[in-house]
């Protein structure tokens, strides 16, 4: 519980930047609601060209914020946007397209292999094995944020290597911010219930099934899980990254 208290205190330590992330969350979710009304027939979310532009923004934000703290910079609280320099997100942007073909890959040839045998349990077994393998790609893009290069971390076999070396810290400290999320959640829901029991959720209505409460709620909803997902979460396991996976690296 320490860690976790430690890791929400880093992250408000300079609180000015937090201004600009709320702002950002209002921002990403806006755009994406508009952009399900102009181009979408069904009433809820999913994936948009805005959601990918928005969580690459806020993607690089994290890496520079891990960058200053394990390097020590002189102010490594949470930076202001306009200190993410390009080559991050040059670096962030390559990073993710090779491993987001890994995961492609793992997953064609994961229900090639499923489809063949005809079995459900393979389908169940192969999506909890890809699911349990991604959470560790946190490791990959905080040894990105130590030097702020790609090198020797487009090997597949690396994430591998780290599992073993981490499963235990990483679950620990993962177990303790699912529990928050999960807390704000059933306070999120049981609001939500109030506010449509009321009726107060079709005010500002913007168009299919959209409305501005929605748009209000959800900032609130982003910008926790930035907070909570792309900035303390990452900075739990920078000690288990410089004792267990740096090494690794070289």
């Amino acid at each position: 519980m320490q860690k976790l208290i430690d890791s929400y205190k880093k992250v408000y330590e300079n609180k000015k930047p937090h201004i600009i992330i709320f702002l950002i969350s209002f921002l990403w979710i806006l755009f994406s609601m508009l952009f399900d009304i102009k181009f979408s027939d069904i009433g809820f979310h999913r994936q948009n060209p805005i959601d990918v532009l928005f969580n690459t923004i806020i993607f690089a934000y994290s890496i520079k914020f891990i960058h200053n703290v394990i390097n020590h910079s002189e102010n490594s609280g949470l930076p202001f946007l306009k200190e993410v320099s390009l080559k991050i997100y040059w670096e962030l942007i390559k990073l993710e397209f090779v491993w987001g073909l890994y995961a492609i890959l793992f997953v064609i040839i994961a229900f090639v292999l499923a489809y063949s045998l005809k079995s459900p349990i393979m389908v169940i077994a192969c999506v909890s094995i890809f699911l349990f393998i991604a959470l560790f790609a946190y490791y990959i893009f905080i040894a990105l944020a130590d030097n702020l290069s790609t090198k020797g971390l487009f090997n597949p076999i690396l994430i591998f290597k780290i599992i073993p070396k981490v499963i235990k810290p990483f679950f620990a400290n993962f177990g303790m911010f699912l529990l928050a999320s999960l807390i704000l959640g059933f306070i999120y829901f049981i609001s939500y219930v109030i506010i449509i029991f009321f009726g107060i959720d079709t005010i500002g209505y913007l168009g299919n099934g959209w409305s501005v409460i929605d748009c209000i709620i959800g900032s609130f909803i982003i910008y926790f899980i930035v907070v909570t997902w792309y900035l303390a979460f990452p900075y739990s396991l920078i000690e288990s990254y410089l004792q267990r996976v740096r090494d690794l690296l070289n």
